[in-house]
């Protein structure tokens, strides 16, 4: 569960890094510049198939899911937001993240994507 966590938390950032990719090149050679384009790339693919992954879970894991990993929204105003408790709401994302192990693990592009760009193996 915990490359599922890492893989959400990342992507919050990819629009960083992309960002950074992409003012980094502006002083490189032609090689350097296919590298940073490339990984560009992989991580576009990365977050249109987080996205595709998390949309397959039933509508209050995504919810809660794209609240505290990618809108990093604390566990009370989710809870209010959902009128649920909190403990409802972390007990609803443990069983999104134990959904998404699957989903991820079955996904080659995540996995591949994650593995080349971060050098992680992601089981």
């Amino acid at each position: 569960s915990s490359n599922v966590i890492a893989v959400l938390e990342l992507y919050r950032n990819i629009d960083s890094e992309i960002d950074l990719y992409r003012e980094s090149m502006k002083n490189f050679h032609d090689g350097e510049i296919k590298e940073h384009v490339k990984r560009i790339d992989e991580l576009k693919r990365l977050k249109v198939e987080i996205t595709k992954e998390v949309a397959r879970l039933e509508y209050i894991q995504k919810k809660i899911i794209f609240d505290f990993y990618i809108n990093n929204l604390k566990w009370k105003q989710i809870a209010r937001n959902q009128n649920y408790s909190i403990r409802q709401c972390q007990n609803i994302r443990d069983l999104a993240v134990k959904n998404l192990i699957v989903l991820f693990n079955n996904n080659d592009i995540i996995k591949e994507t994650y593995t080349a760009v971060y050098g992680i193996s992601k089981n």
